[in-house]
């Protein structure tokens, strides 16, 4: 589990392709809302992959452009 720290402004990241929105970090777990690509969102938290984020969910990785 990696915690990303504050760094004196919200972290925020986009998505590079339509993804779901998930209630956990799994392909299988419950989906919450799908986003459209390029939709920006906080990066709260990076696990296994997987990237918690505000609106409260987790996108896996991949589909979020790094910084």
């Amino acid at each position: 589990q990696t915690t990303i720290p504050a760094t004196g402004g919200p972290d925020i990241v986009r998505t590079n392709s339509r993804v779901n929105l998930r209630m956990s970090p799994s392909y299988e777990a419950k989906i919450v809302k799908k986003l459209e690509a390029m939709t920006e969102v906080i990066r709260i938290e990076q696990k296994d992959g997987w990237t918690k984020v505000d609106p409260e969910g987790w996108i896996s990785s991949v589909f979020i452009d790094q910084p």
